[in-house]
């Protein structure tokens, strides 16, 4: 999904503008926040490492997933100017 994702034109924008802000914040997001965790939570799951705490396991994943889709969703939003509401105030 996220190679698809970056494939998309306008996500490629979003990725550039945000490249030139902070790389390292993106990365250290991507890569110790977001990927990592998820990652050893479903593979806990996966194979049976700890039976007895599989629903919280799956309760974090879940937590997980949409903190990343807010992420992403701030992301857009401070990408495209901000909210229409906002737009709309400024006189845009």
């Amino acid at each position: 999904m996220i190679v698809l994702n970056n494939l998309m034109p306008e996500h490629k924008a979003l990725l550039a503008g945000q490249a030139r802000t902070s790389l390292v914040r993106i990365a250290f997001f991507e890569l110790v926040l977001d990927a990592a965790p998820l990652q050893i939570v479903l593979i806990f799951v996966v194979l049976g490492l700890f039976p007895d705490r599989e629903a919280a396991l799956y309760i974090t994943a879940v937590v997980l997933l949409l903190l990343r889709a807010a992420f992403f969703l701030l992301n857009r939003v401070r990408a495209s100017g901000g909210s229409a509401l906002a737009r709309q105030a400024r006189g845009a």
